[in-house]
């Protein structure tokens, strides 16, 4: 009886340290489970938080077995209460999913210098002869507001103040917001009940990127939009959701270009200078849309576009020209210079408006510079 113990508590604390054991102390992981890069150790960085704080979180992303575990535990609490207990997403009504965030965005001065900043990059184009159209995609939260989780307020004040600012500087702008919650009271979903939810679908993004393309054809000549019959339209069941072992079983639509587009990205991404953090670049040429006399577009976009809205563009414009907006847009005199195009489009999407995305500092300094000339 005694040995029986001894070997239960043996291995007891056998299970107990194998966490500890597994400590993962590589540089640069990123954690397939909640999609973001580990915490650096506080020792080799500077945090700004307490020490002691620095070292909690440290430990609770480097700790062995920790995405094993983390799966474990939403699996259980999704089969016995319903619940979603999870890192990244949260369930919403109705079995909808919402990402989790931690930004809650409220209009201050940070909002003022980058609609200024916006002003500039027109003014810069509208000196070349080059028309201009800042477009601002919406999250899933403000366009499904029904299906956010009890208790839940999201908050997106801010938006029409940013607007405001944007309308005093005479900037050429359009929301999608509007329209994308039309189609969904028509019974349309822009947004996949739950794969993928920081994302618009393939739905979204063809409505969303005729939205802007008919809003640039109005000072651009040539513009093509979309028509569904230009695509074969089905679906995919996807049965995880994204960058996470959690199981789901939804067919989601996917729009598939009939058109042939020539891919020049290998030809010019190495001449191309990209922030190490976004440094997500396309080029193609779509011959048919060129004969008919399409424009050549320099489009400075987020993931809405990277993922799901670049097929539109490309079935659209004779040259498609995709730089990551984050941070890139700030130097956007140098992609202009490089590719001369005939329009220039700068996408956002609704929660990157953040420091995190667009440098404050770095906003001040290229205002500074305009105003200089």
């Amino acid at each position: 009886m005694k040995t029986l113990r001894k070997v239960f508590i043996g291995i007891f604390f056998i299970l107990l340290f194998i966490p500890v054991l597994c400590f993962n102390r590589k540089e640069d992981v990123v954690s397939e489970i909640d999609n973001r890069m580990l915490r650096k150790s506080p020792f080799e960085t500077e945090e700004s938080e307490a020490l002691s704080d620095s070292i909690e979180a440290y430990v609770e992303d480097r700790i062995g077995l920790r995405d094993e575990m983390i799966a474990a535990y939403t699996k259980v609490n999704d089969v016995l209460f319903g619940e979603m207990i999870h890192p990244s997403y949260e369930y919403g009504k109705d079995g909808y999913v919402f990402a989790k965030s931690s930004d809650r965005i409220i209009f201050e001065e940070y909002h003022v210098v980058f609609a200024q900043m916006v002003d500039d990059l027109q003014t810069y184009c509208e000196e070349k002869g080059v028309p201009f159209l800042f477009a601002i995609t919406p999250s899933k939260e403000s366009v499904l507001r029904n299906k956010l989780p009890a208790g839940y307020y999201y908050n997106n004040d801010w938006v029409p103040l940013f607007f405001e600012e944007l309308e005093k500087r005479g900037v050429n702008y359009v929301d999608i917001t509007s329209l994308l919650c039309d189609k969904e009271a028509q019974g349309e979903a822009v947004f996949n009940r739950q794969y993928d939810a920081r994302h618009w679908n393939d739905l979204g993004a063809y409505y969303g990127t005729n939205k802007i393309l008919e809003t640039l054809g109005r000072r651009q000549d040539g513009i093509h939009i979309n028509d569904k019959s230009e695509f074969d339209i089905g679906t995919e069941v996807m049965t995880s959701l994204l960058v996470s072992e959690f199981k789901i079983n939804e067919e989601v639509p996917v729009f598939t270009r009939k058109c042939d587009i020539i891919d020049l990205t290998e030809e010019w991404d190495s001449e191309v200078e990209l922030n190490e953090q976004y440094s997500h670049f396309r080029y193609t040429m779509n011959p048919e849309r060129k004969e008919e006399g399409a424009p050549k577009a320099l489009v400075f976009q987020g993931s809405y576009m990277n993922a799901y809205g670049a097929k539109f563009f490309e079935n659209s414009f004779g040259e498609y020209i995709a730089v990551h907006n984050y941070e890139n847009v700030i130097n956007m005199e140098y992609y202009f210079e490089m590719f001369q195009p005939d329009c220039v489009i700068f996408e956002v999407t609704e929660w990157t408006v953040l420091n995190a995305y667009f440098s404050y500092n770095a906003m001040i300094e290229m205002v500074k510079e305009y105003e200089k000339n």
